[in-house]
């Protein structure tokens, strides 16, 4: 199941997560071939992210911050920042140069510095993959920081407790999303391209209504950390997960649309919860395959950054400036674009993200 220590299924989960992250980005490519394209995936890459994160730093959180001092939170920031903001903070900066190079500059969005860009709302157009990164700057902020006030006197966090207040701060966000869309007018649009309307990227991008996929980790990583033994097996784990994707389908159906706009995501969570806990027990597969899955795992987050502006980028040259109009040759292209992200993300990841990330294990910063 593992090679040193990681685990192939989980490098496994976050590999198909990117996968579906770019393919989804390269849709507009596509669809210039094949107009009815949609890339039809029940657990968008997105929230595998952010369930597959906090199944992650769920059991970081518990064990790391262990109170009585105020140097154990400052130690887990320490760790969480200096392997997120490095490479965050560097493409933002290429973003502005764009922009200023392009006289566009009335569209940077500096609230992004801040991570302020779609705490309520969505972001505007201006780096606006950003907008994930966002959720789990302040998941990283707010959920340990309270913990660690909730158990500073004590010498060890109990694992009752932590469940608690991780089903506490889950039922808080599902309660001020009901309340926020019973209570406000959401105008109904094309607010972006291949938007179902407005309502959808209402509910899909802002953090605090995003902080409930996290949480969804947060609790399978208690699951985790009281029954360790359970995910010997995945098989149990998948046949869970059919089960609910068949009755959500179900469940579903009975609803009316607006209602299934506003909660399926945490019907998705759950789902990317149960195929995560499938994918933990798998074995390794031959060695060429695993360093495969693992190279694009380790890439990952830097894939995200650099894939939306590379493939707009991309488009534009195939498309306006090349204009290459056969089938073959729009989509010839599409593979070329993925393995020129792949070598960028791995010059970015060995260059800026690896060396910076190495920082962190320095207990000065």
């Amino acid at each position: 199941m593992k090679a040193g220590s990681r685990v192939f299924g989980l490098d496994l989960m976050r590999a198909l997560a990117i996968l579906f992250v770019v393919v989804a980005h390269s849709q507009r490519q596509i669809q210039v071939v094949f107009p009815d394209f949609r890339p039809y995936t029940k657990v968008d890459g997105v929230t595998l992210f952010f369930v597959l994160s906090g199944f992650l730093i769920g059991r970081i959180i518990f064990r790391a911050i262990e109170g009585r001092n105020f140097s154990s939170l400052v130690r887990f920031y320490n760790r969480r920042w200096w392997r997120t903001l490095p490479n965050y903070y560097f493409f933002f900066a290429l973003h502005i140069v764009f922009y200023y190079v392009f006289s566009i500059q009335e569209n940077i969005d500096w609230r992004g510095l801040l991570f302020l860009q779609n705490v309520n709302s969505p972001p505007e157009g201006f780096f606006r993959e950003s907008w994930s990164l966002a959720v789990e700057e302040w998941f990283y902020l707010v959920f340990p920081f309270i913990w660690w006030l909730l158990h500073k006197k004590e010498a060890k966090p109990k694992l009752a407790t932590y469940l608690t207040y991780t089903l506490f701060m889950l039922l808080l966000a599902w309660a001020y999303k009901a309340w926020f869309f019973a209570s406000h007018s959401i105008p109904e649009g094309s607010a972006c391209t291949n938007c179902r309307n407005y309502l959808e990227i209402y509910v899909r991008l802002p953090v605090v209504f995003r902080f409930s996929s996290i949480l969804w980790g947060v609790l399978l990583s208690i699951v985790f950390m009281y029954k360790r033994k359970w995910f010997d097996k995945g098989w149990p784990w998948f046949l869970s997960a059919v089960f609910v994707w068949v009755l959500g389908e179900w469940a579903f159906h009975q609803i009316d649309p607006v209602t299934k706009t506003i909660w399926k995501l945490e019907f998705k969570s759950l789902l990317a919860a149960l195929f995560i806990a499938a994918a933990y027990s798998l074995p390794h597969p031959n060695i060429r395959l695993s360093n495969v899955v693992n190279r694009i795992s380790v890439y990952s987050y830097s894939i995200y950054l650099i894939n939306l502006p590379f493939l707009a980028i991309w488009r534009w040259l195939i498309l306006d400036k090349l204009q290459i109009e056969s089938a073959f040759g729009v989509l010839l292209s599409l593979p070329l674009a993925w393995l020129l992200i792949y070598a960028l993300a791995s010059v970015t990841y060995h260059k800026l993200e690896k060396p910076l990330t190495q920082l962190r294990m320095n207990e000065s910063f």
